[in-house]
């Protein structure tokens, strides 16, 4: 009676768990499945930017804005926890400010490209501010069903398509803990964390049988 009611409280265990996990990884999931779809937009936005409708702009201003962002993080040298070094870290974020014409109507654009990244060089974002000074004449790149979408350098960027890597490969990984959860094989560590000390055997249905009573079964 005792062992029946030990096996029906690991089950209810293992219920509990596989249920909040999956919850979770639901959350995981849904979150995954958002990014993944602002990564689908914008990649189909990239590739068909070359395409779009094009006109003569004027770029109106022209800057730079820097992030700088500092962590914690063990001292190599001293390798001691309780020495911290603090890491700072810049990313550079060019701006640029357009004007262009179009059907009549006039419109302001403030994209380089489709999924604009900052820039972890400062070289690299003073490169695209001095390309684009202000007063500068740049063509304009328009998406046709939406004019107020508009870029100066079309095609796929990383930043284009970063969002859906991202999304997919947080989908695998919370597919393959899914498919870990719902496994016998968390039944069996369950099972092994509430057991008392001993030598066991995972049998086929994933049940740890103790040596002893194997043992016992083969000398009848």
């Amino acid at each position: 009676m005792e062992i029946k009611d030990n096996q029906q409280r690991l089950k209810q265990l293992v219920f509990r768990i596989r249920l909040a996990s999956l919850v979770l990884i639901g959350l995981g999931v849904c979150g995954g499945l958002a990014i993944a779809r602002i990564g689908i937009r914008q990649t189909w936005d990239a590739w068909q930017s070359p395409s779009w409708r094009t006109t003569p702009g004027v770029i109106t201003a022209s800057s730079m804005s820097v992030s700088t962002t500092t962590n914690s993080r063990d001292d190599p040298v001293q390798r001691n926890r309780s020495i911290r070094q603090e890491v700072t870290k810049d990313v550079w974020i060019p701006q640029v400010t357009f004007l262009f014409e179009l059907d009549g109507k006039k419109y302001e654009g403030h994209r380089i490209g489709v999924g604009d990244v900052p820039s972890d060089s400062h070289s690299g974002a003073d490169e695209i501010v001095k390309r684009y000074e202000a007063g500068a004449t740049v063509t304009v790149y328009v998406d046709p069903s939406n004019p107020t979408e508009s870029i100066l350098q079309p095609g796929i960027t990383f930043g284009a398509v970063g969002p859906l890597i991202i999304g997919t490969v947080l989908c695998f990984c919370l597919a393959c803990l899914a498919y870990g959860v719902m496994s016998k094989k968390l039944a069996s560590l369950v099972e092994v964390c509430c057991k008392p000390p001993g030598t066991y055997l995972v049998g086929q249905d994933g049940q740890l049988i103790p040596v002893k009573h194997q043992r016992h079964k083969k000398r009848r």
